[in-house]
């Protein structure tokens, strides 16, 4: 595989946790995201900010 052409982390829960994450939801805040909050995450959801990973991204998640 070409080095430019890797294939992006998904950032998506499996389908065996998804039940467990829907059922914790119900007890977090939540808030209206900003334009500019909308377009991170959706960069952080198609991959634009690919190779993004480790603590750069948790600190761009905390942020959320």
């Amino acid at each position: 595989m070409l080095e430019n052409h890797k294939l992006v982390n998904e950032l998506y829960l499996s389908s065996d946790l998804i039940g467990k994450a829907k059922i914790n939801a119900a007890s977090y805040v939540s808030w209206d995201l900003t334009p500019r909050q909308i377009c991170d995450l959706e960069l952080l959801m198609n991959g634009g900010f690919y190779p993004l990973k480790g603590s750069y991204l948790k600190k761009i998640i905390i942020v959320f």
